[in-house]
């Protein structure tokens, strides 16, 4: 039972009107419930129902427990499925190789050798390319 389903209970418990036969034996109509105490009536619909629920789910539970006990002792235990949790493992990111032109590299070579000059870094371009400077 849901807090609207609850609610609703309460309003028609607080509408509804009983006869009774007073002490000088007339017959009369009363609430069932005294208005202004819908809050508490609230109150003790939600805790029975808090009470009752936690017995029967426990229970429930206990004798799901049993049965899968009995179970996987028995010849038809094959037949339980194991809950595994599957663990996502982030896929690599994708990485694909540079390639270059010699004609790029020879315009990256010629750039740094405008900065740097003749030296380790122009060497290692040049045994790159396979050009060898004599």
């Amino acid at each position: 039972m849901n807090g609207q389903q609850i609610e609703k209970l309460v309003k028609e418990l607080i509408k509804k009107e009983v006869d009774y036969r007073s002490y000088d034996g007339k017959m009369s109509k009363t609430s069932l419930i005294e208005r202004g105490s819908e809050t508490i009536l609230e109150q003790i619909i939600r805790q029975h129902l808090l009470d009752n629920r936690d017995e029967k789910l426990g229970s429930l539970e206990a004798k799901v427990f049993v049965y899968e006990e009995m179970i996987a002792k028995s010849t038809f235990a094959p037949m339980l499925v194991e809950k595994e949790v599957e663990t996502i493992k982030e896929p690599e990111p994708y990485r694909r190789e540079m390639i270059f032109t010699q004609t790029q590299i020879e315009h990256l070579q010629h750039k740094i050798f405008e900065i740097t000059g003749e030296g380790e870094v122009m060497k290692l371009f040049n045994e790159m390319l396979g050009v060898s400077v004599g």
